[in-house]
């Protein structure tokens, strides 16, 4: 969505002079969300880089909008992350996912009877939920979501022996679905109408 949106922003927005502020904030941001993806996929962004992008986006947002629109998660988001790269490595490590296990663990507890046994089987609980997810073999793949179908024809087109289609796909940690818009070469919008797998191992998206 991030790229999509910025293609609108240099587009159509950066024609109005009065919004030169505001278009240089998102531009901001989304310098600071690329580098953040980037670090949590690759660990390859020096924390130093996302100092300084963070240090432009809050005086970017400050332009546009004032001092009294900032709120506290501009200042966490923006200002730590780079220490949090320092803490990990070169990589970020997302609040959320940390977040969304305090809900795992709470789910795990909440129908516990025997107190004397509470914490135990509630850390037994989450390992194993933990463990299940992580023996998953195609949980770092690409791979087609939900429903699929043969294509024969796409197949003899592209010379491959077979071929499946599918309106969902996670490919290179990202989900993308039918009716998604995306930059195709970074410049060109484009509709997705389907995923397709070829062979069982190349991947690729039919877009319009």
């Amino acid at each position: 969505m991030s790229p999509t949106s910025l293609y609108f922003v240099d587009s159509v927005l950066a024609r109005d002079a009065n919004r030169n502020n505001e278009v240089e904030s998102f531009r901001s941001v989304h310098d600071l969300l690329s580098l953040t993806m980037e670090s949590k996929l690759k660990g390859n962004v020096a924390p130093e880089r996302l100092d300084r992008a963070g240090a432009r986006h809050i005086e970017c947002f400050k332009t546009a909008y004032g001092t009294d629109a900032l709120k506290p998660k501009h200042h966490n988001s923006a200002i730590h992350i780079g220490d949090n790269a320092r803490k990990f490595d070169h990589r970020i490590i997302d609040c959320f996912t940390q977040e969304r296990k305090g809900g795992l663990i709470k789910t795990a507890a909440d129908s516990i009877d025997s107190t004397g046994r509470y914490e135990r089987t509630t850390f037994l609980r989450v390992i194993h939920n933990e463990l299940r997810s992580l023996s998953d073999p195609a949980l770092w793949n690409n791979r087609l979501l939900g429903r699929t179908k043969p294509h024969p024809e796409l197949a003899r087109w592209h010379h491959a022996v077979d071929c499946c289609v599918s309106a969902k796909i996670r490919w290179q940690h990202n989900t993308y679905a039918a009716d998604d818009f995306i930059l195709v070469d970074g410049s060109t919008p484009c509709l997705v109408e389907a995923a397709v797998c070829f062979d069982g191992r190349i991947f690729a998206l039919m877009v319009q």
